[in-house]
């Protein structure tokens, strides 16, 4: 006697007899489309229970617009909806079946993936939630269960069916309600805040945490220690995520504006994907926050973080390096080479050629070649795996920006008090006689690198905001570090942090002294 089957659809869709996996929001089974002779998974959506009809119907015809929205997606690292059914009172959802397990389940039975797995997992899924915020839809549920990794390897995000589209009226889900998994839910939604793309980065960083460390990012099962956890304090960094932490991290900063955009994430996790080494890892563009303040400088708009007027200077440099101050706040370069290098001065006999008016002295004899360095080492990276070096000036030293193109950062304090700015950052490789707002002048420091300066800058600016910035250059062979901390406050002058910072260059130098000892050449 044959078992007699649920069928959907006037029969087009046949379940299996049990059910293949179920969750908060359904229960998927494995079905047969008759019609076009394939297997296919079909989703069950259920319904909160005690809800009246009108609010039943409600969410009905959210979850069809989502998953008819979802649709429209067309990615191999989203899994593919065929059909949206309303039958029995419930939706229904067609999707391609996957055949694998979810990436919960593999860490939970195999144990945490390497680093640079988790990196290739990671940079497939930013590409199809690229292509889903491109269209305009949200998934507000990226979590290890709704990640399926088929027999290929290839990770498929899933759960599309109940993802938010932009601008589509929030009232259908009910007045304050939350959707998605604790622990894998933004801060800013967690306050009552509408989701937006950065909301699923943060999200997907929360799993790509999981799957390298194998426990979530907050190891609670308590639900309210929990929410007070993501809404107060930031990850611990992971123990086993070696060169993938700064992108984990940087995912799931608490404010989203401080979170990289995906394309920037997706580069920093083809590079750990494919073992860039220590030295040779490039850091990245400017978070968002930083690149609207890049833009304000060149508009002319005045943001103490961006620009700086001048009215009282007590100790100045010259005009060129007050504007160029207003950029990242330390800097990390390689001197330049024998000649000319995309049309700016070569170095000929110790003087910049074409440049008489240059402050940087250059010493003719110059350091012989096996002690000069032949690629400009990874200040960024050393201060991400060593950031107590900067707790004196900013405790708690978290990333503000990352650029890419001149291999620069700036740091934070994880708070700073309001009507407060305090900055920390590094940049190059520049040329030296373009150094970045940190020229040659000021007192002669001894005992550090082969040579050293220290300057100082006080202003009073036209919104009333009083600023200090200490600058330390240092050059050790033929790499030059200049370093750059300011402060600003609306009610008074910031304390000097003249001595923080020289002890401060002081490590740098030790580590640039070590690198050169290294490598050897």
């Amino acid at each position: 006697m044959t078992e007699e089957r649920r069928t959907l659809a006037a029969g087009r869709y046949v379940l299996r007899t049990e059910p293949v996996g179920s969750g908060g929001m359904g229960v998927v089974w494995r079905a047969e489309d008759t019609l076009l002779d394939r297997e296919v998974a079909v989703k069950e959506l259920r319904l909160p229970e005690g809800l009246s009809e009108s609010e039943r119907m409600a969410l009905r015809e959210r979850a069809i617009i989502e998953a008819r929205a979802a649709g429209r997606l067309n990615h191999p690292g989203i899994v593919t909806i065929h059909d949206v059914l309303l039958e029995d009172g419930r939706p229904w959802i067609v999707m391609g079946l996957v055949d694998g397990a979810s990436l919960h389940t593999v860490v939970c039975e195999d144990g945490p993936l390497s680093p640079r797995r988790t990196a290739e997992i990671g940079e497939g899924l930013l590409a199809a939630l690229k292509v889903a915020h491109d269209a305009g839809i949200l998934h507000r549920d990226i979590k290890p269960q709704n990640v399926l990794l088929d027999r290929a390897g290839r990770a498929v995000l899933t759960d599309f069916g109940i993802a938010a589209v932009v601008g589509a009226t929030r009232g259908l889900t009910g007045t304050g309600s939350v959707m998605g998994t604790l622990g894998y839910v933004p801060p800013e939604r967690l306050t009552g805040r509408g989701a937006e793309p950065a909301s699923d980065l943060w999200s997907l960083g929360a799993t790509l945490y999981f799957a390298v460390e194998g426990r979530s990012a907050y190891d609670t099962d308590d639900p309210a220690e929990l929410i007070a956890a993501v809404l107060s304090r930031d990850p611990a960094p992971a123990e086993h995520a070696g060169p993938l932490n700064p992108t984990l991290l940087g995912l799931m900063a608490r404010r989203p504006e401080e979170r990289p955009s995906a394309e920037v994430a997706a580069e920093r996790l083809r590079e750990v994907a494919a073992g860039v080494t220590v030295e040779d890892r490039p850091t990245v563009r400017l978070t968002p926050l930083a690149a609207k303040l890049s833009e304000s400088l060149l508009a002319g708009k005045s943001d103490p973080r961006a620009r700086r007027v001048s009215r009282a200077r007590i100790v100045g440099l010259s005009g060129i390096a007050a504007v160029l101050s207003a950029g990242l706040l330390a800097t990390g370069y390689l001197l330049a080479p024998d000649r000319t290098r995309n049309g700016e001065a070569a170095l000929d006999g110790g003087q910049l050629s074409g440049s008489p008016s240059a402050t940087m002295p250059v010493s003719s004899s110059g350091p012989p070649a096996a002690k000069r360095f032949t690629t400009s080492p990874n200040v960024c990276l050393y201060l991400t795996e060593h950031p107590g070096a900067m707790a004196p000036l900013v405790p708690k030293a978290k990333l503000w920006a990352l650029h890419k193109s001149t291999s620069s950062c700036s740091w934070e304090p994880s708070r700073d008090p309001e009507g407060e700015i305090t900055r920390l950052s590094v940049e190059g490789p520049i040329l030296p006689a373009n150094l970045g707002g940190c020229p040659t002048v000021g007192e002669r420091l001894s005992g550090l690198g082969d040579e050293a300066y220290v300057s100082e800058e006080i202003d009073l600016d036209e919104h009333g905001w009083h600023e200090r910035e200490v600058r330390v250059y240092f050059r050790v062979s033929n790499l030059g570090v200049c370093v750059k901390y300011r402060r600003a406050s609306r009610t008074s002058m910031p304390s000097s942090g003249k001595a923080e910072m020289t002890e401060f260059a002081r490590t740098l130098d030790q580590w640039a002294q070590q690198t050169l000892s290294k490598r050897g050449a």
